[in-house]
């Protein structure tokens, strides 16, 4: 069985020393580090002192064709029969998957079995939409409200919006969250999941709306993601 990391990495968006340590210290031991710009990538890593060979770098890019991808997976796949590899993926500035073409590798990395970690940015809702591998606008609503009619009234435009929509919730109400949507929401929307994100004990749940009934969730924080 393979075994296959891919991290996801935030990259400065201003000052070049805001990089985060465990990104340099995984930039210099990783087997591969996806990127939009090799050189973007490269000037970054050189400003934190490390010099890491042009082979280790692998372009992704809005204009990668479908087999590009395949090739490079099959490539990796039988280098992970042989050892675990570690890959990581950055952006030119800013976090991975927002406005950038980094939501393929999600896509890959779930259908074949990758375990997926996050180096997160400096907000728990752009790194759930970089964990969960969307682009484009999205809403950020904050808490849902508390009263029972308004609390009910978000949650139904959680799913009537045209963007995603993202929104936390304290622990203690995390567990109520599945019931409500699923009687909230309709036109069957996607929903994505993220308890404890970037932890030890992280874990992601991905399903439609229809879906969340079953769903049992622990009092731990949360990110919930709702889109079409």
């Amino acid at each position: 069985m393979h075994k296959i990391t891919l991290t996801i990495a935030g990259m400065p968006v201003g000052h070049p020393g805001e990089i985060a340590v465990a990104t340099v210290e995984l930039a210099d031991h990783c087997h591969f580090i996806l990127c939009e710009s090799k050189r973007g990538a490269q000037t970054h890593f050189k400003r934190a002192g490390l010099e890491i060979p042009d082979e280790r770098f692998v372009v992704f890019d809005k204009k990668t064709r479908t087999e590009q991808y395949d090739s490079f997976l099959e490539e990796l796949i039988d280098l992970s029969l042989k050892h675990p590899v570690q890959l990581l993926l950055v952006s030119d500035a800013g976090m991975p998957m927002i406005e950038d073409p980094g939501r393929n590798w999600v896509e890959l990395g779930e259908r074949n079995g990758f375990q997926i970690q996050l180096i997160g940015g400096p907000t728990a809702i752009t790194s759930a939409i970089a964990r969960a591998g969307l682009n484009g606008p999205f809403t950020f609503a904050g808490f849902p409200p508390r009263e029972k009619k308004a609390r009910s009234s978000f949650f139904s435009g959680s799913g009537s919006s045209k963007h995603t929509f993202g929104f936390y919730e304290a622990p203690h109400r995390v567990p109520d969250i599945p019931a409500e949507l699923s009687s909230s929401l309709s036109g069957n929307p996607n929903v994505f999941i993220a308890l404890n994100l970037g932890q030890s004990d992280e874990q992601i749940f991905r399903m439609k709306a229809r879906e969340l009934k079953s769903l049992r969730l622990p009092k731990k924080p949360a990110v919930f993601l709702v889109y079409h």
